[in-house]
């Protein structure tokens, strides 16, 4: 009979040599539990004579077993903690490279990112995508028949424009494509491959995110004076080696007020030399981007950057490039997609 006096731990070696592989769990069990209450509903393997001599036994190696459980466990403290440690570290890194063969699996490139001195303050990525909206498409491809496409993208941060104002339809790509860009920076910065087919970049101090909450109530705490405040720490501490993303943010009260608060921000952090992007609705500020870049003070300059969409079918491509923001609105396209028919209502109006 053996006996497991305490839970097995694989060392570092047995999970490298046998790749992570489940190792059992055993811990010791009372010999009155063993010889005395078979799980299995069978009789007992001892008669009840014996019983009391089974629950001192059990009593003695149980005590037993936990003073040397607690003496493995100090050795295993002084001695192996590191070892431990550095072990999940390895799975991390195991879980990394299993990411980019997954994705190579299925088309799409993850590279070793260049680093540029911090103090050329750019970012050239090419081919990049979301690697969480990649993990999304992958679920949905496997439970139905029509694929979700992973399209990528290109940007550059660099002297021809750092701050870029992105705009388009709903559900076009925005969101995705901005926080594709960030994930990127982040992942170049934790030593990782990135999701893109090539990739140059300049370190970053911080990484300031904007994405705005729902409305709260009560005094003075509405969704714009909320944002206001938010904006006002950001301001003070962001510097011309930061990373700001912005989605949607001043949404919150008239249109021209949107519009004229927005442009006073991306004013303020494009004076300071910030690198940006900004996801928004705000068509009529993207359409200033040239006024913008007449102030000889700017250290990042303005580029607007709209999602196509099919002009006669209103389908939604994904790609982002650089131009103006269409007049045209898409409400009749957005009436036609959920049934909605402003004429049909006038007539069944009529005939009532």
């Amino acid at each position: 009979m053996i006996f497991t006096p305490f839970e097995l731990k694989p060392s570092l070696l047995d999970r490298i040599i046998y790749h992570g592989a489940k190792f059992p769990t055993n811990v010791v069990k009372s010999l009155k539990h063993k010889y005395t209450e078979n799980e299995f509903g069978e009789d007992a393997l001892v008669n009840t004579a014996d019983e009391q001599l089974f629950n001192e036994l059990s009593y003695l190696t149980e005590a037993y077993v936990e003073s040397v459980d607690t003496a493995l466990k100090e050795y295993e403290k002084i001695g192996l903690e590191e070892m431990f440690a550095l072990s999940y570290q390895l799975e991390f890194y195991i879980g990394a490279v299993s990411l980019i063969d997954l994705c190579r699996s299925l088309g799409l490139e993850m590279c070793r990112p260049k680093i540029l001195p911090a103090s050329e303050r750019r970012m050239t990525v090419r081919g990049v995508f979301d690697p969480i909206y990649f993990n999304e498409s992958r679920i949905w491809n496997v439970k139905h028949s029509d694929k979700k496409q992973v399209v990528t993208n290109d940007i550059s941060f660099d002297d021809d424009g750092r701050f870029f104002i992105l705009t388009g339809a709903n559900n076009g790509g925005k969101t995705t494509f901005l926080r594709a860009v960030g994930l990127t920076q982040v992942m170049a910065q934790a030593g990782l491959y990135v999701p893109a087919e090539s990739c140059e970049l300049s370190l970053v101090d911080f990484i300031y995110t904007h994405f705005p909450k729902e409305e709260q109530t009560g005094i003075n705490a509405s969704r714009f004076t909320t944002e206001i405040k938010e904006f006002k720490t950001i301001s003070d501490t962001i510097t011309d080696r930061s990373l700001l993303l912005m989605n949607e943010s001043i949404q919150s009260t008239t249109p021209t007020e949107c519009v004229d608060t927005a442009e006073a921000l991306v004013r303020i952090f494009s004076l300071i030399g910030v690198r940006g992007l900004f996801a928004t609705h705000l068509i009529d500020l993207a359409r200033r981007v040239d006024d913008l870049n007449t102030d000889p003070d700017i250290r990042s300059r303005f580029v607007s950057l709209i999602v196509e969409v099919d002009e006669q079918t209103g389908e939604r491509k994904y790609k982002v490039r650089q131009g103006i923001p269409s007049t045209t609105g898409r409400s009749a396209e957005i009436f036609a997609q959920f049934g909605i028919d402003p004429e049909e209502v006038r007539r069944r109006l009529k005939s009532e």
